[in-house]
């Protein structure tokens, strides 16, 4: 199933403070057509800076990153779904 908001933003620090919510739910972070990154949350925004902040992160290889969320309570088996269907390039393969 794909994303259910197609809305994607520039992986920064105005984006996430004005588009990433306080709120549980996962998000997914791309560069282009490539997944790099997705996961889940208890807070989108909280979680999103920390990955930002963190260069040492893989995701921080690729351009022009951009991030999406989708708020849910069922943010566990809606990330299983995700990383299944996207296979993303940095996740490792225990999440």
């Amino acid at each position: 199933m794909p994303w259910r908001n197609q809305n994607a933003y520039p992986l920064t620090v105005a984006s996430l403070r004005s588009k990433a919510p306080l709120m549980e739910g996962v998000y997914g972070i791309r560069s282009g057509d490539r997944w790099l990154y997705v996961g889940h949350s208890e807070d989108l925004r909280r979680r999103l800076i920390e990955l930002f902040q963190d260069r040492s992160n893989p995701i921080h290889k690729y351009p022009n990153l951009e991030f999406l969320c989708e708020v849910t309570p069922m943010g566990l088996d809606r990330v299983r779904q995700l990383l299944n269907e996207f296979r993303p390039l940095c996740n490792s393969p225990y999440d």
